[in-house]
């Protein structure tokens, strides 16, 4: 007995200074696996429910394609940006931003082929709107491309691509009645500001993960306005603000 509990003893010596000798815990790395084990399984939950909602929509497309057939393209187009806004690397929530401009709800160019335009007076002279360009841009960047969706319906618009070296800038304007603007986003790292464009109201956005990326969307009158691109928010409006009709 006595020789029993002595070993008891000895063993549980034994593990006490095992224990007192061990180094301290890395907290920060603990908490760090802990927080990408619940995105992880937040991930899956959200890709059940996006599957789920997935399903009804392509369900209903089906069967309304049949007596509306032109509308159903645009659904398709989003409902397919929406899939790559949630599965392109992040795992958060996706909302959408959106900003009426009138009574009817917004139409998305879906059967529109644009047309590759050497210059930006090609595109002025047939644009049924002042084509605005920017006065400012960032260093080292250079307008690379330009295409121009003509007008059909009341719609005309006209993108403006920016290069430098691997990073690129896009500008995008059009005339379209009744229009608005919306952009999906996630919630977990995107950061959504109410800011002031050319004195109309407009919305900023910014994606903080891969190198960040900003977007600035805005309406004046009949006219829409995006600007996007791997440059900071400040620089975006920068942009925005120095925008000039052609001359």
């Amino acid at each position: 007995m006595f020789q029993e509990k002595k070993l008891e003893k000895m063993i549980a010596d034994a593990v006490k200074a095992r224990i007192l000798a061990a180094p301290p815990p890395d907290l920060e790395r603990i908490w760090a696996g802990i927080n990408r084990k619940i995105r992880r399984q937040r991930a899956i939950e959200a890709g059940k429910r996006v599957l789920a909602l997935a399903a009804v929509l392509i369900l209903f497309a089906g069967f309304y394609s049949i007596f509306h057939p032109e509308p159903v393209r645009a659904i398709g187009k989003k409902v397919w940006y929406s899939f790559g806004t949630i599965f392109r690397g992040h795992t958060g929530n996706v909302t959408m931003s959106y900003t009426s401009l009138g009574p009817n709800p917004p139409e998305q160019p879906c059967n529109v082929s644009p047309q590759l335009e050497q210059s930006l007076s090609a595109v002025a002279a047939k644009c049924p709107f002042k084509l605005l360009v920017p006065g400012y841009l960032p260093h080292g960047f250079t307008l690379s491309r330009v295409k121009y969706y003509p007008e059909g319906k009341g719609f005309a618009r006209v993108e403006l691509y920016y290069t430098s070296g691997e990073k690129w800038l896009l500008i995008v304007q059009w005339k379209a009645e009744n229009q608005g603007i919306g952009y999906s986003f996630d919630t977990d790292d995107t950061v959504v500001s109410d800011v002031t464009v050319r004195g109309n109201p407009g919305k900023l956005y910014y994606r903080q993960i891969n190198g960040g990326y900003s977007q600035l969307a805005w309406a004046e009158r009949d006219r829409n306005y995006r600007i996007g691109g791997a440059i900071s928010p400040s620089e975006i409006e920068r942009v925005a603000s120095s925008l000039r009709q052609l001359n």
